[in-house]
C-alpha cells in the first residue's frame, strides 16, 4: 500500500513538472517579438504549431488565440494565404466571444494587411473596423499600427494625401509612446509617399532617421526591408542604377532570412530596373530567377493540394467499399418483384422532382426579371434626380464665386483706379498694402471654392483635412480642437463641404475678434442618421436676444446652414457661445 502511494505521488509530481515546463515554453513563445519571429519563419512555424496543440490540451485559451495570430502572420509571409486566413478567423471568433476589443482591433489590422494584395476593398473594410474600435477605446501605442497600415492601403488606392496623413499620424503616436520598434515602419512608408509626391529630399530625411534606428536593432531582415525602401525612392526618381544596387543588397539579405515577399518584390524590381537601363542580360537573369522563385512557391502549394486530394480520394474509396457491401446485402435480402417496384417508385419520384424543379426555376427567372426591371427603373429615376441636384449645386457654387470673389475683385479694381487721385506717396503705399492683403484673401476664397467644386463626391474626411489647414493657420492666436465621433467616410457633396467649412471659418474669425476665447472646439457626430456639427468657444459670450451678433456674421452662417437643408441653432452666455448645424439630408456611409 505504501509502495503504491509513493508511486502515485511520484507520477503526480512528474506530471506537474512536465505541465509546468510545457506551460513555460508556451509563454516564452508567446512573448517573442516581431523581429524574432520573421527572422526564422519556418522554424517558428513548427514551434508554434506544436505549442498550439499543447495550449489547447491544457486549456490555455488566451495563449491559443495569440498563437493563432502568430501562425497567421507566419503563413502570410510564407505565401500560405489559405492557412493565414484560417488561423485569423479562428482567432477572431475567440476574441469576439470574449469581447476583447483591443485584441480584436489588432487582429482586424493583421487580417486586412495579409489580404491587401488580393482583396484590397475587403482589406480596407477590416482596417476601418479596427479604426472604429480605436475611436471607441483608448488603444495607446497600438494606434500607430492601425494608422500606418491604413495609410499603406490609401497609398495602394492612389490617395497619396490621405496616405501621408495617416503615416504621419502613426509617427506622432510612435514618438508620443517612444515606440522605437514601430517607428521605422512609419518613417519608411512616409518616405515612399514623399517620393511619389516628388519630395525626394524629405523622403531621404525620413529614411536616414529610420536607418539610424534599424542599425541599433542588428537584424538582417529589418535592414533588408530598409534597403528595399531606400531603393524604392531611387526607383520613383527613375535613378534605376542606384535603385538596382540597393535592391540587390535587399535580395541577398532576404534570401538568407527566407523572406518570401521581399525576395519576390526585389527580383521583380531588379528585372525592371535593368530593362530600363537597357541591360538585357541582367534583366533576363533576374526575370529567370523570379520565375524559378515563383515556380518553387507554386510547387510547394501544388504538393500540399495533391496531399489534400489524396486524403479525400482515400476517404472516398473507403466509403465506396462500404456502400458496395451494403448494396450486396440489400440485394440478397430483397426479392426481385419488390426491387422492380422500388425502382419504378424512384423513377416517378425523380420525374416529379424534375417537374417541380423546372417550375421553381421558371418562377425564379420570372421573378428576377421583374425585379431587374424595377431596379433599372429605380436607378433611372435616381440618376435623373442626381443630375438635377448636380446642376442646382453647380449653379449655387457659381453664385458663390460671383458674390464672393466677384465683389472682392470689383473692390480691388476700384481701389487701383482711385490711386491716381492720391497725392502723397505714403497714402499710395498704404492703399497698395491694403489691396495686396485683399488680393491674398481673395485667392484664399477662390481656393476654398475650387476645393469644394473638386470634391463634388467628397467625404467628411475631406472637410476635416481642410479644417486642419485652418487650424494650422490660426494656431498662434487660438487653439482649434477637432473631434469626430462617426465614420470619416460619410459622404458630403460640394455645396455641403463649402458651406460647412465657411460656417467654421466665420465662427472662428468672430471668436478671435470679439469673444476673447482661448479655444474653439469643432465636433462631428451622428444623431438619428444625420450629421451634427457643434462649434463651441470659451469666450465671454453675448446677448442672442438683442441680436448683437448679427453684424458679425450670424445671419450669414444661418443662411449657409439652411441653404444645405440644415437646422441652425445658436446659444451664448457667460460660459461661451455654441453653434449647432444639423444636416437633414446627410449621413450616408460609403
Amino acid at each position: 500500500m505504501l509502495r503504491q502511494t509513493i508511486l502515485l505521488l511520484f507520477f503526480l509530481i512528474t506530471e506537474i513538472v512536465c505541465f509546468s515546463q510545457t506551460r513555460d515554453e508556451i509563454e516564452a513563445l508567446c512573448s517573442l517579438g516581431y523581429n524574432d519571429i520573421i527572422g526564422d519563419l519556418e522554424g517558428k512555424r513548427d514551434q508554434y504549431e506544436e505549442a498550439l496543440a499543447a495550449a489547447k490540451e491544457f486549456g490555455m485559451d488566451d495563449e491559443v488565440a495569440l498563437i493563432l495570430e502568430r501562425l497567421a502572420l507566419i503563413s502570410h509571409y510564407l505565401h500560405d494565404f489559405e492557412k493565414a486566413l484560417k488561423y485569423s478567423f479562428e482567432a477572431v471568433d475567440y476574441y469576439e466571444s470574449k469581447g476583447d476589443l483591443k485584441k480584436l482591433a489588432n487582429l482586424y489590422t493583421d487580417l486586412g494587411f495579409s489580404i491587401k494584395h488580393i482583396q484590397l476593398d475587403r482589406s480596407i473594410e477590416y482596417f476601418r473596423a479596427a479604426l472604429k474600435i480605436n475611436q471607441l477605446q483608448n488603444m495607446g501605442a497600438d494606434q500607430a499600427k492601425y494608422f500606418n497600415n491604413y495609410g499603406t492601403l490609401m497609398g495602394m488606392s492612389g490617395k497619396l494625401d490621405s496616405a501621408l496623413y495617416y503615416h504621419l499620424k502613426s509617427l506622432e503616436v510612435c514618438i508620443a509612446y517612444k515606440d522605437s520598434l514601430a517607428m521605422p515602419y512609419s518613417l519608411n512608408n512616409a518616405a515612399v509617399i514623399y517620393s511619389k509626391m516628388g519630395s525626394y529630399k524629405k523622403a531621404f530625411e525620413f529614411m536616414d532617421q529610420s536607418d539610424a534606428i534599424r542599425k541599433l536593432e542588428d537584424n538582417d531582415l529589418s535592414w533588408a526591408d530598409n534597403l528595399a525602401y531606400r531603393a524604392d525612392i531611387f526607383y520613383e526618381m527613375e535613378a534605376y542604377d542606384s535603385a538596382a544596387v540597393y535592391y540587390e543588397q535587399a535580395l541577398e539579405l532576404s534570401q538568407t532570412s527566407k523572406f518570401v515577399n521581399l525576395i519576390t518584390f526585389s527580383l521583380e524590381r531588379l528585372s525592371y530596373c535593368y530593362e530600363k537601363l537597357n541591360d538585357a542580360e541582367q534583366a533576363m537573369k533576374y526575370y529567370k530567377l523570379l520565375n524559378e522563385h515563383k515556380d518553387s512557391l507554386l510547387s510547394a502549394e501544388t504538393n500540399a493540394a495533391i496531399a489534400s486530394l489524396q486524403e479525400e480520394f482515400n476517404a472516398a474509396e473507403k466509403q465506396k467499399k462500404i456502400a458496395e457491401q451494403s448494396l450486396e446485402l440489400t440485394k440478397q435480402d430483397l426479392k426481385i418483384e419488390r426491387q422492380e417496384k422500388r425502382e419504378l417508385y424512384i423513377i416517378f419520384s425523380v420525374l416529379a422532382l424534375i417537374l417541380f424543379g423546372g417550375w421553381v426555376i421558371y418562377f425564379q427567372v420570372r421573378k428576377r426579371k421583374t425585379e431587374r426591371l424595377k431596379l433599372e427603373h429605380a436607378k433611372a429615376m435616381e440618376k435623373a434626380e442626381l443630375e438635377k441636384q448636380f446642376v442646382e449645386e453647380k449653379l449655387r457654387i457659381g453664385r458663390e464665386l460671383h458674390d464672393s470673389i466677384g465683389a472682392q475683385l470689383t473692390f480691388m479694381i476700384s481701389s487701383v483706379d482711385n490711386l491716381s487721385y492720391l497725392e502723397k506717396e505714403e497714402k499710395v503705399l498704404l492703399r497698395l498694402n491694403k489691396i495686396s492683403d485683399f488680393g491674398r484673401n481673395t485667392m484664399k476664397e477662390l481656393r476654398t471654392t475650387i476645393w469644394a467644386m473638386k470634391n463634388d463626391d467628397g467625404t467628411l474626411n475631406d472637410l476635416v483635412l481642410k479644417i486642419n489647414e485652418l487650424k494650422i493657420s490660426v494656431q498662434e492666436v487660438i487653439d482649434l480642437k477637432v473631434s469626430v465621433r462617426l465614420s470619416l467616410d460619410h459622404r458630403l457633396n460640394a455645396l455641403e463641404l463649402l458651406n460647412l467649412y465657411r460656417i467654421v471659418q466665420e465662427f472662428v474669425q468672430n471668436t478671435v475678434k470679439y469673444a476673447e476665447a482661448s479655444f474653439v472646439s469643432i465636433a462631428f457626430d451622428l444623431i438619428d442618421d444625420k450629421i451634427n456639427m457643434v462649434l463651441k468657444d470659451d469666450g465671454k459670450g453675448f446677448d442672442v436676444a438683442a441680436n448683437q451678433y448679427a453684424g458679425n456674421g450670424l445671419a450669414n452662417m444661418q443662411q449657409r446652414c439652411e441653404s444645405i437643408k440644415g437646422k441652425f441653432q445658436l446659444s451664448s452666455g457667460a460660459a461661451g457661445t455654441e453653434l449647432v448645424c444639423t444636416l437633414s439630408g446627410s449621413g450616408e456611409n460609403t
